[in-house]
């Protein structure tokens, strides 16, 4: 579980600042220019981002449950 565990949240670290990279130079734009296309390298690492954060918070749950029936 602890290898698990540092491993989700080195990707989840590395997944956030992939997509704060690549949404710097979209925040630097004025709001009228900004378009969907800019966006569409940041869509997919923030829904895996997501997916791993909520697999993460099951198997942390999951591991508290099991330490919690064995006390």
């Amino acid at each position: 579980m602890k290898n698990r565990k540092t491993f989700t949240i080195i990707f989840l670290t590395v997944a956030f600042v992939f997509i704060v990279v690549i949404l710097i130079p979209v925040f630097s734009k004025d709001f009228k220019d900004i378009q969907f296309s800019d966006f569409q390298l940041a869509i997919a690492p923030f829904l895996s981002a997501i997916g791993v954060f909520i697999s993460y918070r099951a198997e942390r749950k999951k591991h508290a449950q099991e330490n919690a029936s064995s006390i």
